[in-house]
């Protein structure tokens, strides 16, 4: 059985890829690998991809129940190819929806050439992935904003949901 707070996680994820989705349509291949200064000659598609290798890694490695970010497949497809990278987030999408319940999780660092292990759960996996593609979505925004100021983006995309409830609750005072 999907335990409310579960279900509240996937929805939040679902919430992240669909701005995602969104921000695909907004641009054309050429801008989206475009090698931008502020990014030091990196791309929206680079950090684009980066999100979704996180994703991946969580959701292909979940069978085995050992998590290691550090191997992520990098497919250079998903920093270059908008409609690529949209099919894409569409398997995740549905991949994410099919998981039913909260589990435990092995997570594995191989920080200074070791390999360690520390305990985890889906749900502390899932909120590490949505605030890791936050962060890099509100970095993907400044290089939207720098480079191509004519791409209209929500005003909550790259903005952390504990943030927009701030806000919110700021404004009604």
């Amino acid at each position: 059985m999907n335990h409310p707070a579960f279900s509240h996680l996937q929805e939040a994820n679902d919430a992240i890829f669909e701005q995602l989705k969104e921000l695909l349509v907004k641009l054309t291949d050429e801008q989206y690998c475009l090698s931008l200064d502020l990014f030091s000659g990196s791309s929206i598609g680079k950090h684009y991809r980066h999100i979704l290798e996180f994703y991946q890694c969580l959701l292909e490695q979940l069978p085995e129940g050992n998590i290691n970010y550090d191997l992520r497949q990098r497919k250079m497809e998903l920093e270059v190819e908008t409609h690529c990278a949209k099919l894409f987030v569409d398997d995740l999408e549905c991949t994410l929806k099919a998981i039913n319940e909260d589990k435990p999780l092995r997570l594995q660092s191989n920080a200074l050439g070791e390999t360690i292990n520390f305990p985890s759960s889906l749900s502390r996996e899932l909120m590490y992935v949505m605030e890791h593609a936050i962060h890099h979505m509100a970095l993907i925004k400044a290089g939207i904003k720098s480079a191509f100021p004519e791409v209209q983006l929500d005003k909550h995309f790259g903005v952390a949901f504990s943030t927009i409830k701030h806000q919110e609750k700021v404004v009604r005072i």
